[in-house]
């Protein structure tokens, strides 16, 4: 089963992928016609898995398949970042959008199609964990 440690950095991960809202991550004021509009339906995607392994019961999971998650989410997180720290005044903006929005979508594509299998199998077990539990 996956470890405390490995459960928390998944958590810390799914938590700062999503404490920015999806607008305001891809529209800023400050960069004018450019934006991350583009990389909209992916991020929604990439949002969705990360709320719903949020509430689901990590600790299920067994150890490989949690570090292969962690493993598979890192690109998507970083460029989420990347997309946090963009600035209009570098060097050719368009073209570093677009590098992230085609980031977005490879990175989301990797994670979706390693870590959606495991969200109904923790969903199924949910509410017997809550039953158990009360």
């Amino acid at each position: 089963m996956a470890s405390s440690e490995q459960i928390e950095t998944l958590l810390r991960t799914f938590n700062e992928i999503t404490e920015v809202e999806i607008d305001d991550l891809i529209y800023d004021k400050d960069w004018g016609s450019i934006n991350f509009e583009a990389a909209k339906p992916d991020l929604e995607r990439l949002y969705s898995l990360c709320n719903h392994f949020k509430v689901l019961p990590l600790n299920h999971l067994p150890e490989d398949i949690a570090t292969q998650i962690n493993n598979e989410i890192s690109p998507a997180f970083q460029t989420v970042t990347n997309i946090r720290e963009f600035k209009i005044e570098q060097e050719n903006p368009s073209a570093i959008r677009d590098q992230y929005v085609k980031a977005v979508t490879t990175g989301v594509d990797k994670f979706y199609k390693f870590s959606h299998i495991y969200a109904p199998y923790l969903a199924y077990l949910y509410p017997v964990n809550t039953m158990w539990t009360k």
